[in-house]
């Protein structure tokens, strides 16, 4: 095999809104162990965009 150059390319369109304090992830752990509604989740969500 000859000399092969391969460039790997990746690209982040953008990282997911979260909070400052991470709100959104805390908000999300929070429903995952029950502790919050989905409703207060989407709330959440909604003061963060």
């Amino acid at each position: 095999m000859g000399n092969m150059t391969m460039a790997i390319l990746n690209h982040t369109l953008g990282f997911p809104r979260v909070g400052l304090r991470r709100e959104l992830k805390k908000a999300q752990e929070s429903y995952w162990a029950g502790n919050s509604t989905q409703e207060e989740l989407l709330a959440v969500g909604r003061e963060l965009r």
